[in-house]
């Protein structure tokens, strides 16, 4: 742990009615966050090192390092031996062994990255449901560094055991930068971020903010948002009259929708995953 709250990692944000208090477990450039309740360990994607398995006390019992230039974004998981990550410089994802990140097979986008030597989807998180991958994205046609943002949610139709391109459904469309889709008793939910929104099956907005929404949690009882300060909404044109650029956490109450929200620290910018952790 370290008194260093500033920058990317992993943290640790404790919230007792009036009272909050922060610790830095990690320091790094994270995105992915998941808890494997099968086997009582964090999955964190790290942007240099791979993909860290902790314990519940955070300690790093090991690292599943993932071939440079990936840039490991979402992480889920997806059996008893294998994660799914999201690969945002790839424009895929890879399957990889629990145990020690093998590659068992890498599910690509599109060709286009061959086409124009650099990522062009910018594939952020994934989930995994029923052995199925799902995976939100920028572009689903592969155009946001020219401008489109025609965002969306995609699903793997293949053989995950074998390394395949292009074959996809879109489940989603006409989202603007979205992030963290996941799936809970057959019901989706997402970040619409760059609207500022979370919206549920069949298309209903459950929580609007006029923030950066990025970072989502779903218990039983709340809805657990992160805020962050964005890069782009200066030279982005989105659905908001004023753009909120704090960075925070909103705790949402789902049978009332009241909320309130914890502000952190101004040198920590971003929020990309939220785990609930039992005590």
């Amino acid at each position: 742990f370290t008194n260093d709250l500033s920058g990317g990692g992993l943290y640790e944000l404790k919230i007792n009615k009036k009272s909050t208090s922060i610790r830095k477990i990690h320091s790094g450039n994270c995105h992915g966050l998941v808890f494997d309740e099968n086997d009582g360990v964090y999955y964190l994607a790290d942007n240099d090192l791979g993909v860290l398995v902790l314990d519940k006390q955070y300690e790093v019992q090991r690292v599943l390092k993932t071939q440079e230039g990936l840039r490991p974004h979402g992480v889920s998981v997806l059996s008893d031996d294998y994660l799914a990550v999201g690969c945002s410089y790839d424009d895929s994802v890879y399957i990889i062994s629990k145990t020690n990140g093998q590659v068992k097979s890498r599910l690509g986008l599109s060709n286009q990255i061959k086409r124009n030597k650099s990522p062009q989807h910018h594939l952020n998180d994934v989930w995994c449901d029923k052995g199925v991958i799902y995976a939100s994205m920028f572009s689903i046609t592969g155009n946001w560094k020219r401008g489109v943002f025609d965002g969306g949610v995609i699903m793997f139709n293949d053989s995950l055991s074998s390394s395949n391109t292009g074959n996809h459904s879109v489940i989603i469309r006409d989202l603007q930068m979205p992030h963290n889709f996941q799936i809970h008793s057959d019901n989706y939910i997402f970040c619409n971020s760059l609207n500022g929104q979370v919206i549920s099956s069949n298309g209903e907005v459950v929580y609007q903010s006029n923030g950066f929404v990025r970072g989502l949690c779903n218990t039983s009882e709340n809805l657990i948002i992160g805020e962050s300060r964005n890069r782009n909404f200066a030279n982005i044109s989105g659905s908001l009259l004023n753009a909120c650029i704090d960075t925070r956490i909103s705790i949402v109450d789902k049978e009332s929708g009241a909320y309130r929200s914890v502000q952190i620290p101004g040198d920590v910018s971003e929020v990309h995953s939220i785990v609930q952790v039992s005590l």
